[in-house]
């Protein structure tokens, strides 16, 4: 009993951890909805990116994306490749490239030692400075989303068309984000999105 007690409370954890969230429902400018999962981020390489699941829902059309994010230098040449663990690749090719500006804060470095009289220590000063943030926009279809979902993600490999980064995956945790973020939208687009009411200038005056 002890023991499956256990087994229970470990899985409620992880299932904490990985929880899934909508981040986004909105609707566009051109009358589309966009509804966007929370983001994952995974260290590949030595480079860090975040992994985000959204839709675009129009009239007549879903338009389903997997959208990366970084630092690295993003280019119409990215490519994103998945390995699943039947040994199946996936190969997505960038359909689109957003890079914003952000403001790195400055912030002083000191290293310092001591000595049974004399401290001695050298401050180093980094001011503060812009720099980009690229996102890289990918196709998927349904159907991949849930054949990702069924297998699982054994590897990925960023490219940007000069350099490559790759990650191994000991366990399912992208492909599983993938699947749950996928299930996670599908429900919300089930719900209309309450579109708020414009207030008259004189209401409540």
């Amino acid at each position: 009993m002890k023991h499956i007690f256990c087994i229970s409370l470990l899985l409620l954890s992880v299932s904490c951890v990985f929880a899934q969230k909508i981040f986004v429902d909105r609707i566009e400018t051109d009358g589309r909805r966009q509804v966007m999962a929370t983001t994952k981020e995974y260290s590949v390489d030595d480079k860090d990116f975040n992994f985000c699941l959204k839709v675009f829902e129009g009239s007549d059309r879903r338009d389903w994306l997997l959208l990366v994010s970084s630092y690295v230098p993003m280019s119409m040449e990215s490519v994103l490749l998945i390995k699943l663990w039947n040994e199946a690749i996936l190969r997505l090719n960038v359909n689109n490239i957003k890079v914003d500006t952000e403001t790195k804060p400055a912030y002083a470095l000191t290293i310092g030692s001591i000595t049974t009289s004399i401290t001695t220590s050298i401050t180093t000063i980094h001011p503060s400075k812009d720099v980009n943030y690229y996102y890289s926009v990918y196709e998927l279809t349904p159907e991949e989303i849930e054949y990702m979902g069924k297998y699982g993600i054994k590897k990925i490999r960023i490219a940007n068309g000069e350099k490559v980064w790759d990650k191994d995956f000991k366990f399912d945790s992208l492909g599983a984000y993938l699947s749950r973020g996928y299930k996670k939208i599908l429900k919300q687009l089930e719900t209309p999105i309450k579109k708020d009411k414009k207030k008259n200038i004189f209401d409540g005056f």
